[in-house]
């Protein structure tokens, strides 16, 4: 999403169950192509051992932001508006308001390891895509961005064998230029430009990083936004299906590769 003064990503209108939400992405989407290579010890130790640690870290991290907007947003709706009210808090308000003051110091860490473990496990995937390249000139194998970079300065490097692979890392991956390159590199890694850092609520469902830029000056990752919003819950269904598609097209082409 790039409109103006506001850009990143679209917050998740569904409303958050949490269990069924954790349970979900702790599914390894590429579990199929995993078992199919079938070597113990590339597991252990080579480019499916690399992605799995990645992908723990990775799931491990956003049950975190998980669990930290589910208890901000019950504390939002059914403790907060009670302050001052004059009534006793009942057991549930206790409990919540207990959770949410022992939580809400990580939130900020929380939001970050994960932008950061989610940059990390699709480096990691594509470094799986050497199986079925092949040729003079190859992309980069460690880092998502060089590899999109490559195929898009390449359109015609393999010819028709993976267009398709081409066309959806090139076309279908906005999402990782902004917000998770954009927001990783230059507001928590590298030294960012002058910003209002917070954590607001779009919706009753979700919870957003949100960076308040300096409005004295553009910024080149984001053009004329003043605004740009980070949202976990989105970020975390585009890796899911981009995975999804990831996993049912290694399969084939190194069924491909390898005759198997």
């Amino acid at each position: 999403m790039q409109s103006g003064l506001v850009c990143g990503n679209h917050p998740v209108e569904d409303p958050l169950n949490l269990k069924a939400e954790i349970r979900r992405f702790q599914i390894n989407p590429l579990n199929p192509l995993i078992e199919f290579l079938g070597d113990v010890e590339l597991v252990a130790h080579g480019d499916i051992g690399r992605y799995y640690r990645a992908f723990d870290f990775y799931a491990l991290s956003l049950e975190r932001v998980l669990r930290a907007i589910s208890v901000g947003r019950r504390f939002q709706s059914q403790v907060r508006p009670y302050y001052g009210g004059g009534c006793e808090f009942s057991p549930r308000q206790r409990t919540i308001s207990r959770q949410y003051r022992d939580q809400r110091r990580f939130f900020e860490l929380d939001f970050t390891n994960y932008l950061i473990h989610a940059k990390i496990l699709l480096d990691r995937t594509i470094g799986i895509s050497h199986r079925f390249f092949a040729g003079a000139e190859l992309p980069s194998f460690s880092s998502f961005n060089s590899h999109k970079k490559f195929l898009r300065n390449h359109p015609n490097v393999f010819g028709s064998t993976h267009s398709e692979y081409c066309s959806r890392i090139v076309m279908d991956t906005d999402w990782f230029n902004m917000p998770i390159k954009a927001v990783r590199d230059k507001m928590l890694v590298h030294t960012p430009p002058k910003h209002f850092l917070f954590l607001a609520y779009p919706n009753n469902h979700d919870l957003e990083m949100i960076f308040i830029l300096n409005q004295e000056r553009k910024h080149e990752q984001f053009g004329n936004a003043r605004l740009v919003s980070f949202s976990a819950r989105r970020i975390a269904r585009d890796i899911e299906e981009f995975l999804l598609w990831y996993n049912s097209y290694a399969l084939i082409a190194i069924r491909k590769a390898t005759g198997k």
